[in-house]
């Protein structure tokens, strides 16, 4: 959910930007593929998980459900990172246009 509001956000962003430097900007800033990298292990490793569950192989299921967690928070702080980013990039163009 939060990587298709930062995804809509960068497009308003975009269009909403009047400054060629400042959208050049935007455009070097806009990652999302290594976010996507990180929520497609996590769900391979969510299936992992529930095999290790189904199982009964508790210590397994527990490693698994750690490494499941730390890259969740870490996909959200990378994200959080970039929609501070664009916020940043906003405000250098506002700063900017109302220089002119």
């Amino acid at each position: 959910m939060l990587i298709s509001l930062y995804r809509l956000h960068a497009k308003k962003l975009f269009n909403r930007i009047q400054d060629s430097e400042a959208k050049m900007l935007l455009i070097m800033a806009f990652k999302d593929n290594d976010i996507l990298n990180i929520l497609e292990d996590i769900v391979e490793r969510k299936k992992i998980f529930d095999e290790y569950m189904k199982n009964n192989q508790i210590k397994k299921a527990y490693l698994v459900y750690k490494d499941i967690e730390y890259k969740y928070k870490l996909a959200e702080s990378i994200l959080y990172d970039r929609i501070e980013d664009l916020v940043k990039i906003r405000a250098l163009d506002i700063a900017k246009s109302k220089k002119n």
